[in-house]
């Protein structure tokens, strides 16, 4: 959370994020993920609420993309069936 210091005007926002992640950490066994960052940035920088949605779908799809370019640039790793389509 420290890297974040100094990127906002007040440091109101960034100190209820850091509670909540305090808190969080306090309460569970369980890491920050994806998420908690993504909902952070998304309060942070005073985005609408579904923007976090957004950019996790948008580098989610950026990535399935890359992998689908990296497996026709080589040879099959894996056992897919072929279809035919005849008229019936």
């Amino acid at each position: 959370m420290s890297r974040s210091a100094g990127a906002w005007p007040t440091d109101e926002p960034l100190q209820a994020v850091q509670e909540v992640y305090d808190l969080a950490t306090d309460r569970t066994d369980g890491i920050a993920t994806v998420d908690f960052a993504l909902g952070a940035l998304t309060y942070l920088a005073d985005m609408q609420a579904e923007a976090g949605e957004a950019i996790f779908a948008i580098a989610r799809t950026v990535g399935w993309v890359t992998h689908a370019l990296e497996e026709y640039g080589e040879e099959p790793l894996r056992f897919r069936f072929r279809a035919r389509y005849v008229d019936a």
